[in-house]
């Protein structure tokens, strides 16, 4: 006889969160991965109405220029300028220019509609009940 399946309840936010937890000395990273948790334990519970979760879908990645996707994107171009991060004023030149333009292309990623529309959709989606 075999012993029952052990199942795996962890999903992949779990693990993503796990994996950036020894990342949590960075300034900021602990309140953002608590509040992911926070936020993915509210929904497993049932707690959040259908406006809730609408809301919550729309402010992570949904409203197009005022989401969090878009504030990650913002803070890495900020984090990559050496007009704004003065710790990158030790670079030589071109690799404060480089780093600059690196976080300025994550920025566009992060921000452009493609980004967006699923999540807007999936928020949409939810209006229509």
């Amino acid at each position: 006889m075999t012993a029952p399946a052990v199942i795996d309840t962890a999903t992949d936010l779990d693990n993503t969160i796990d994996d950036l937890t020894g990342c949590t000395w960075l300034a900021g990273v602990s309140q953002i991965l608590t509040g992911l948790r926070q936020a993915q334990d509210a929904i497993t519970r049932g707690d959040l109405s259908l406006d809730a979760t609408q809301s919550l879908i729309a402010v992570l990645a949904g409203a197009d220029g005022v989401d969090i996707v878009t504030a990650i994107g913002q803070l890495i171009a900020h984090a990559a300028g050496a007009d704004t991060n003065p710790v990158l004023r030790t670079l030589t030149r071109e690799q404060q220019k480089n780093t600059q333009h690196q976080g300025e292309l994550a920025l566009f990623d992060l921000a452009h509609p493609s980004v967006h529309q699923a999540a807007a959709n999936a928020a949409a989606a939810i209006s229509h009940y």
